[in-house]
């Protein structure tokens, strides 16, 4: 995706789901554009929905939770955090894991 221009990977990814919407990576990246527009609860639905997909989409785990915990929302979202803290890949994933231990940590320190 994008960085700059979340309004153009959403119409891709929505193009993508007319021909098959069980695509949990496609969802992240839904997710993560809807987050860039600033479409926070549209964004932790399609980070569901990509988990629901897989449970091993570690990459909309730790969004899911970064964002709820950022958002301060009313989500379960410390599991998905504290679940894909503890079972992503380090290699991939060490600045995802390490903005959601900090955030973790500042909301068990409240």
């Amino acid at each position: 995706m994008q960085h700059d221009r979340p309004t153009e990977a959403i119409a891709a990814f929505q193009k993508a789901f007319a021909l098959n919407e069980r695509l949990p990576r496609a969802w992240n990246g839904t997710g993560a554009a809807l987050e860039r527009l600033g479409r926070h609860a549209e964004a932790v639905d399609c980070w569901q929905r990509a988990i629901a997909l897989d449970p091993q989409q570690f990459d909309a785990m730790l969004n899911l939770g970064v964002v709820a915990l950022e958002q301060e929302t009313r989500l379960s979202a410390g599991r998905p955090s504290s679940a894909s803290v503890k079972t992503a890949p380090p290699g991939l994933f060490a600045a995802d894991i390490a903005r959601a231990r900090k955030l973790l940590a500042g909301k068990a320190a409240r």
